[in-house]
């Protein structure tokens, strides 16, 4: 693709922006997998950090002083009598999103990492595959208007 030909006003825009959208599109989807594949090898190569290891990687639990509040990363809690509604509201009775472990997370790091890495690389393939479906057509009806326009 000639970018010159942009500003060149004996060439129709329409194609040219169809193209560099693709284009844009598609490194856009580059990125995204490589990015899924870099997730799925730290999967299996066990990088993830556990909520253990943030706790453990945080400065000496005597920092705050004995019995100070937020020590270790728990929360202090509003004692029993203060909560009431308010507290139900947010913290109890459906409220949260409770996510129940999933076949996929049952599983060992190895196999994990790999269906990681095989859902990135499929999603990648539909993605890239709706993209190159919708630039043929746009470029299928701009070419349909250039025929209409030279018989007419």
């Amino acid at each position: 693709m000639n970018f010159g030909s942009l500003f060149r006003l004996d060439r129709p825009i329409g194609p040219c922006l169809i193209t560099i959208l693709y284009w844009i599109a598609v490194v856009v989807i580059v990125i995204g997998t490589l990015l899924g594949i870099a997730g799925g090898l730290g999967t299996m190569t066990g990088h993830e950090r556990s909520v253990a290891a943030l706790a453990n990687a945080s400065p000496s639990a005597n920092a705050n002083g004995p019995g100070a509040p937020g020590q270790n990363g728990a929360r202090s809690l509003p004692a029993n009598s203060e909560r009431g509604f308010e507290y139900r509201r947010y913290h109890g009775y459906g409220f949260h999103n409770h996510r129940r472990p999933g076949w996929v997370r049952s599983l060992q790091p190895l196999p994990r990492g790999s269906l990681y890495i095989a859902f990135s690389l499929l999603r990648g393939l539909v993605a890239f595959l709706i993209v190159r479906v919708l630039a043929e057509i746009g470029l299928a009806i701009l070419a349909m208007g250039a025929r209409a326009r030279q018989s007419a």
